[in-house]
């Protein structure tokens, strides 16, 4: 099972790292969807250009392109082990990021998050309350080390191109 699940993520993220465009047959006209770059994304109650499947709840979702939190803003990740033995990924802000994060979850109490990670909709996460440490932390049972690993691998290696082009 493990096995597919990495093969599944690794054709995920080769797959949608390429360009996607949608063919409106019935207009006879192609729109170019948005490739989305790590980052925390809003959901939309309403359709956008850009509609992401999240195998982990396999629902449909509404991404807004402009992120709450940019990759940019990210400072470092690791996965960490809690007490009660599960393990979740930590993603630490810039000072920046870290106020940008606290005003947005001060007013998205209840609403849910897209992570996205390179494209690929990783996470659907709720705001229970404001963030105001300027960590983001993703866990649940859901997600194994092995799976944690391959997400923190691939937000290292964005951070890094990221870092490269400046």
């Amino acid at each position: 099972m493990y096995f597919n699940f990495m093969l599944l993520v690794g054709i995920t993220f080769l797959t949608s790292s390429q360009p996607a465009v949608y063919a409106d047959h019935e207009n006879g006209t192609e729109t170019e969807i948005p490739f989305l770059p790590t980052g925390i994304y809003p959901i939309s109650a309403t359709k956008t250009d850009i509609e992401k499947y999240s195998e982990k709840d396999q629902d449909t979702y509404f991404i807004v392109s402009k992120p709450i939190i940019a990759l940019e803003r990210f400072a470092s990740v690791k996965i960490k082990k809690a007490e009660d033995g599960l393990y979740g990924l930590h993603v630490t802000l810039d000072e920046t990021g870290k106020k940008e994060l606290s005003d947005a979850s001060t007013n998205a109490v209840g609403v849910k998050w897209a992570f996205i990670v390179n494209d690929y909709l990783w996470s659907v996460p709720t705001v229970y309350s404001p963030i105001t440490e300027g960590t983001l932390v993703i866990t649940g049972g859901d997600f194994s080390k092995k799976s944690l690993e391959a997400i923190e691998s691939q937000i290292k290696k964005d951070m890094e191109e990221l870092k490269n082009r400046d």
